[in-house]
C-alpha cells in the first residue's frame, strides 16, 4: 500500500531506528513547519502539487541534515505556488539553519534564494557570486545572457581612458564605465556591448549627457508588471522596460539612453556565440 503523509516524512527516521515516540513529536512538527499537519492521513497522490512539494521539503528536513540538496524542486508547480514556497523556504532555511545546494534553471528562483551563485556552462563554474555581481556585473556574455535579459550590440574601440571606455558603433558612439581592473582595451579592437532592458530609458527629447541615440517605437507590449517597447536603432532591435504609461507611441521618434555606469563590454574574441 502507498504510504501516508506522516509515514512518508516518517521514514528517514525509521530507517535510523529512532524511537516511535520521538518519531511522531518530530513529524508533527515538522508537518507543521510547512503547514501540512492537516494532511498527515492523506495520500501524496490525493493532495496537489505545491502540498507534494510541502511534504517532501519536510521528508528533507526532518532528520535534521546539515546540508540539503535540491534538484529543480519547483518545476512542477504553478508560477504562484512558486513564489509562496520560496518564501516558506528561506524562512525554514533561516528557522531551522540548515545549508541548501539548490539546482535550477529559473533564473528569478536563483536570485531570490541563493547567498551565492554558480553559474555552470558546459559542466563548468563560467562565474561564483552573490547574486547582485553576477546580474549587475556578470563576468562573461555568457552570464550575462543566462542570468536575466540583455540587448546587445557590436562596435570598435575607440579610446580607453581610466575607467571609461569609448566604443563605435553604426548608430554612434557608446560610452561604458568600467573597473579599474578591466581588460585592457587598444583602439580598433573589436567589442561587445550589452544593458539591461530595464536600464535603459525612452524620452520624447533628447536628454543631456553621453549614450543619447534617436530611435523609432516598433512595438509596446504590455507585461503586467511594466511594459515593454521595442524600438529600432539603426537596425538593431531595442528592447526597454519601463512602467506604464508608454514613453512613446508605436511609430513615434523617440530618443533611447543609458548611464555609461550601466554599459557592460567583453571583447568579442571570448563571445563564442556567433548568433549574436
Amino acid at each position: 500500500p502507498h504510504m501516508t503523509v506522516f509515514e512518508n516524512v516518517a521514514y528517514p527516521l525509521r530507517a535510523a531506528r529512532q524511537p516511535e515516540a520521538s518519531i511522531a513529536q518530530k513529524v508533527k512538527e515538522m508537518l507543521g513547519r510547512v503547514r501540512c499537519d492537516h494532511l498527515a492521513s492523506q495520500h501524496p497522490a490525493d493532495i496537489s502539487g505545491g502540498q507534494q512539494q510541502r511534504v517532501a521539503l519536510a521528508r528533507a528536513l526532518v532528520a535534521g541534515s546539515k546540508v540539503v540538496l535540491f534538484d529543480e524542486p519547483m518545476s512542477n508547480v504553478d508560477a504562484g505556488v512558486r513564489a509562496q514556497l520560496r518564501v516558506e523556504l528561506i524562512d525554514l532555511q533561516r528557522s531551522i539553519g540548515f545549508s541548501a545546494l539548490y539546482i535550477t534553471h529559473d533564473q528569478s528562483e536563483a536570485l531570490a534564494l541563493a547567498d551565492r551563485i554558480a553559474v555552470l556552462d558546459s559542466g563548468r563554474i563560467a562565474q561564483l557570486g552573490a547574486p547582485q555581481d553576477i546580474y549587475r556585473r556578470p563576468g562573461s556574455p555568457y552570464v550575462a545572457r543566462f542570468v536575466g535579459t540583455v540587448n546587445e550590440m557590436r562596435g570598435t574601440v575607440q579610446r580607453h581612458s581610466g575607467d571609461e571606455i569609448q566604443i563605435a558603433c553604426d548608430f554612434g558612439p557608446v560610452i561604458a564605465r568600467v573597473g579599474a581592473d578591466s581588460t585592457s582595451w587598444s583602439a580598433m579592437s573589436r567589442a561587445l556591448v550589452m544593458h539591461r532592458p530595464e536600464q535603459v530609458r525612452l524620452s520624447g527629447g533628447r536628454p543631456p549627457g553621453p549614450n543619447a541615440w534617436p530611435v523609432t517605437v516598433r512595438a509596446v507590449l504590455f507585461l503586467g508588471a511594466h511594459l515593454e517597447s521595442i524600438v529600432d536603432l539603426a537596425g538593431v532591435a531595442v528592447r526597454v522596460w519601463h512602467p506604464e504609461p508608454a514613453a512613446a507611441a508605436v511609430g513615434a521618434s523617440a530618443w533611447l539612453s543609458v548611464d555609461p555606469e550601466h554599459v557592460m563590454v567583453f571583447p568579442v574574441d571570448i563571445d563564442d556565440d556567433t548568433s549574436a
